[in-house]
C-alpha cells in the first residue's frame, strides 16, 4: 500500500511540473528570458524559425500590434527593451510584471499551452518615447526546444501630435 501511494504521489508531482507554466511564463524568468522548468532543454537550434515584427514608426502613448510568427509553437515571451536593454511600456493583452515596483504589464506571455503559429500582441508606448525601441522574445517550441535573443526591426519614435 505504502508504495503505491509513493508511486502516485510521484506521478501526481510530475503532473504538476510539466503543466506548471502552461498559463504563462513566471515571473522568475523575466530577467534572463529563459524558460524556467525545462532541464535538459536545447537552447537556440538552428536555424530559427520565428519572427517578430512590429510598425517602423510611431508616437508616444500609441498602442501598436506586434507579430510573433514561424514554426509551430507552444510558449512565448516578449518585452519591448531600448538600445540599452531598458524594458518600456505596457501591454494590453495577456501578460505579468517583470517590474514589481510599478505592476505594469512589461512583458507578453502566452495563456494556454496550445499549439499556436502565430500571435499578436498590443503593446502601449510610454507617454515619454522617444529614439527607438525593439521588442525581444523568446519561444518555446517545445518541451525540448526554446529560442531566445528573437528581435523585432526597429519602431522609431517621432513626436506626440
Amino acid at each position: 500500500m505504502m508504495k503505491c501511494l509513493l508511486v502516485m504521489a510521484l506521478f501526481g508531482a510530475l503532473a504538476l511540473t510539466c503543466s506548471a507554466y502552461s498559463r504563462g511564463a513566471p515571473q522568475g524568468a523575466c530577467d534572463t528570458m529563459e524558460p524556467l522548468g525545462h532541464s535538459g532543454a536545447r537552447r537556440n537550434p538552428a536555424p530559427n524559425p520565428y519572427s517578430l515584427s512590429a510598425p517602423s514608426k510611431a508616437n508616444p502613448s500609441d498602442t501598436i500590434t506586434v507579430e510573433l510568427s514561424g514554426a509551430d509553437f507552444k510558449g512565448y515571451m516578449i518585452q519591448a527593451v531600448t538600445p540599452k536593454g531598458q524594458v518600456v511600456g505596457t501591454f494590453t493583452t495577456s501578460g505579468l510584471s517583470c517590474n514589481p515596483q510599478t505592476q505594469a504589464r512589461d512583458t507578453a506571455t502566452h495563456s494556454s499551452s496550445n499549439v499556436v503559429r502565430n500571435i499578436t500582441v498590443q503593446w502601449v508606448a510610454p507617454p515619454d518615447a522617444a529614439g527607438i525601441v525593439y521588442f525581444r522574445g523568446t519561444v518555446v517550441q517545445d518541451y525540448s526546444n526554446y529560442y531566445t535573443n528573437i528581435y523585432s526591426n526597429p519602431v522609431s519614435f517621432g513626436p506626440a501630435e
